[in-house]
């Protein structure tokens, strides 16, 4: 049998896979950079970390749930601020003294004011009786008017420079009793601070901090009232408008599954919360390259039942949605595996941002 067709007809077959092969390779890389790869490069693909920490007030890159942080104060405080022109000559407590209403807190010297007291005093006498010096010149002019007779033309010049006088006298005085109105109050003001040297209370509590002058922007003392609690909590621009007053929430503590029910009583547009150096909170942008603001604000809750809370303890507060359970190994708060499964969107404390969670 002649050999020599069929090794022809096998190299045939032979080439015929190759160039379809070749051709099926350009095809697939052609379609490939059509399709925005090449070859070589890979995308990169950004993956979450195994595990995910809640650390206090920050939260996870992978979503936000309805969850604020909190911290407990006593709905009525009391900040006094020292008058910057008077100096304090006695301070009668200290902080963490506890304070009834009308117990005296401190005292400012009245010497000096006893002094501005007298000056005024006198200062006021010399006002009365310049005013009562324009009335006698006033009675002096008037009598003289009265012996002129305006008909005679001698006397009419006399007549109009005495009426010229009249007047330049009477806006004097009025000038004059002015001054003696504002005096008098100046004089009542220092004998009200003579009255009221001694600060007092106007509420039940326990002294939270006494400003020794390092910091001008705090309050001269501070007092934290005693009684009734409030949760102070800090929502930000773009979860601000999914809370109302009267919103009925959950208290959960940071260390235990202990919870308590409250209710949002008052959420604060017009002030900006601040962080703990004062400034407002904010973000970096994806690029990582661009710091923006983002503002927070102030919202309070009402516990039905305030129980076991402490005075400056820190909590959770959970405007709805599904359970949450925290752990707490070595400071950092670690969701369990499946716990924020029910959960939506949480408000991070430090970073400001939202995302939703997959």
């Amino acid at each position: 049998m002649n050999k020599k067709p069929i090794i022809a007809i096998a190299v045939i077959a032979v080439l015929i896979a190759g160039f379809a092969g070749v051709y099926g390779i350009i095809n697939a890389k052609k379609a490939g950079e059509e399709a925005g790869y090449i070859e070589g490069e890979t995308e990169d693909i950004e993956t979450l970390p195994e595990e995910e920490y809640i650390e206090e007030g920050e939260y996870t890159d992978t979503g936000m749930i309805n969850l604020y942080t909190g911290v407990v104060e006593a709905q009525k405080s009391l900040e006094i601020q020292k008058d910057s022109s008077r100096t304090v000559s006695d301070i009668y407590v200290e902080a963490g003294d506890e304070v009834a209403e009308g117990d005296p807190l401190f005292a400012y010297k009245t010497d000096d004011v006893s002094l501005k007291i007298e000056q005024a005093n006198i200062e006021l006498e010399g006002i009365n009786n310049d005013i009562i010096q324009s009335y006698t010149q006033i009675d002096f002019i008037n009598k003289q008017l009265a012996k002129l007779d305006e008909k005679k033309e001698e006397d009419k010049e006399q007549i109009a420079d005495y009426q010229m006088q009249l007047l330049e006298i009477m806006s004097s005085i009025k000038q004059s009793e002015m001054s003696a109105k504002t005096k008098q109050a100046e004089i009542n003001s220092l004998q009200k601070s003579v009255t009221n040297a001694t600060v007092t209370s106007s509420i039940n509590g326990v002294v939270k901090s006494i400003n020794n002058g390092t910091d001008t922007t705090a309050p001269f003392m501070s007092i934290m009232g005693t009684g009734n609690f409030q949760i102070k909590c800090k929502v930000d621009e773009m979860n601000i408008y999914s809370l109302q007053e009267g919103m009925a929430v959950t208290i959960r503590s940071r260390v235990d599954d202990t919870t308590w029910k409250g209710t949002i009583t008052k959420i604060e547009t017009g002030e900006l919360a601040k962080d703990e150096n004062g400034g407002d909170y904010g973000y970096t942008s994806d690029e990582g390259t661009t710091s923006e603001s983002a503002s927070k604000y102030y919202f309070y809750v009402t516990p039905e039942n305030e129980g076991s809370l402490l005075l400056g303890q820190h909590v959770y507060v959970e405007a709805g949605g599904g359970e949450y359970i925290f752990e707490e190994p070595d400071g950092d708060l670690t969701p369990e595996e499946g716990a924020l499964d029910d959960a939506s969107e949480i408000e991070d404390d430090s970073a400001g941002d939202t995302e939703e969670m997959p």
